[in-house]
């Protein structure tokens, strides 16, 4: 991604976060097409505590699937589009 899909991404997931309705702190996992897989604590925006991830090559390929996960078991997902060629976030 450039670092403006990068910029886009990040705004996407806060926007996503925030339209789940969730409560935190939270579960949040981030698992793209090619394997990488991301999983942090989220207590808020600025303050995001890593649990675990496996990174392969430069990072998320897309589609990338994005899961909110309460205390409780309750979530939602999104999967998220990635355009290289239109270089846009969809």
């Amino acid at each position: 991604m450039t670092p403006h899909d990068e910029r886009a991404f990040k705004t996407f997931i806060a926007d996503f976060v925030t339209g789940c309705c969730i409560e935190p702190p939270f579960h949040l996992v981030m698992i793209g097409s090619n394997g990488s897989v991301s999983v942090v604590r989220y207590f808020s925006a600025e303050n995001v505590e890593p649990v675990c991830s496996r990174i392969v090559g430069s990072g998320y390929a897309s589609p990338v699937v994005v899961t909110v996960i309460a205390a409780n078991g309750v979530g939602k997902s999104a999967k998220v589009e990635i355009e290289q060629a239109g270089r846009t976030l969809q």
